[in-house]
């Protein structure tokens, strides 16, 4: 991967790690030497019948400096055109609610990541 740059994957299942999840998440970011979000890539999986791009969310971080409010704000719109199913991993509402712990929680992992490489 690029300097400045990394990537994540998260699941969450509501039983075994073998399960199918209730929602999987991936980010990848990358910071320029002015510390700005060049790109993101944004990713929400197994809450309805497609991956969704989350290119929203991906907005509100390119071309800024990456703060914990903004990476909060781009976790809370992340499941804005998502469909998600109602089965027997969880409601719709249990998913897409799921599915911005983990944005943000990856989304926080990978800053991390890129800013320790960096110091």
């Amino acid at each position: 991967m690029p300097s400045g740059s990394s990537c994540k994957f998260l699941k969450f299942t509501t039983r075994s790690e073998e399960d199918k999840p209730s929602a999987t998440i991936a980010c990848y970011l990358q910071i320029d030497a002015k510390h700005v979000c060049s790109a993101a890539r944004l990713v929400v999986g197994a809450v309805g019948p497609r991956i969704y791009r989350c290119k929203k969310s991906e907005s509100i971080l390119i071309g800024k400096r990456l703060t914990n409010r903004l990476l909060a704000d781009a976790s809370e719109v992340c499941t804005d055109k998502i469909e998600a199913l109602d089965d027997i991993y969880g409601s719709p509402w249990y998913k897409l609610e799921i599915s911005k712990v983990l944005m943000g929680r990856g989304l926080h992992a990978a800053w991390n990541e890129i800013k320790e490489s960096q110091s």
